[in-house]
């Protein structure tokens, strides 16, 4: 994930927010682990800050790593209370990091409890089983799945499935629609076809 903004929303998701500022009043969610591509375990600090032109920032602090904490994900505030916003968009966040990041386990509370944690996970189970019950009547999926090709839904998105790349350690995305597929890590593109058939 490069920058990826929702126009519907108005969240943007990225890893170039650049540096959060020294002075920023953290709040605390939560702490949980979470698997990185499902090679690394780390421990993640969640919080958030409020900027001073009215945003609100998810931020995440990998512990025992010296590049952290970073900024993630942001929106606009809006009414609802801080510490909601901060649970909903870290529930997007969750849900557009699916495949790259999985979170294995609550590990401390901080504003929120595990409560809270469980009830943002418990709705993006509702939503994964949601899609993949789509996805297993679309013929496309029924095609990668009989060439043994494992495609893995983006929650929410009735267009895009996401499948490991055979070229290396990472993932691509695949439009159901164009039958075409978008590997940003490798830099290439092409059709569905041709990958069925490699």
């Amino acid at each position: 994930m490069i920058t990826t903004t929702i126009q519907e929303t108005g969240i943007t998701m990225s890893r170039h927010f650049g540096p959060l500022h020294p002075d920023a009043q953290l709040k605390t969610l939560f702490s949980v682990d979470m698997e990185i591509q499902a090679i690394e375990l780390v421990t993640i600090e969640v919080s958030w800050v409020v900027t001073d032109d009215g945003y609100l920032q998810l931020v995440h602090r990998v512990m025992d790593w010296p590049d952290t904490p970073h900024i993630v994900a942001q929106e606009r505030l809006n009414d609802l209370p801080e510490v909601t916003q901060a649970l909903q968009l870290w529930g997007v966040y969750v849900r557009g990091t699916k495949g790259f990041y999985r979170i294995t386990r609550f590990c401390h509370p901080g504003v929120a409890q595990k409560e809270d944690y469980e009830q943002v996970l418990q709705g993006l189970e509702a939503e994964a089983r949601a899609d993949q019950e789509f996805w297993e009547q679309h013929p496309l999926y029924q095609k990668l799945k009989s060439a043994g090709i494992h495609a893995i839904s983006v929650s929410g998105s009735k267009r895009v499935l996401m499948v490991k790349c055979p070229r290396g350690n990472h993932h691509m995305y695949i439009e159901a629609d164009k039958a075409t597929w978008t590997c940003g890590y490798c830099c290439k593109r092409g059709e569905v076809n041709a990958l069925m058939q490699s």
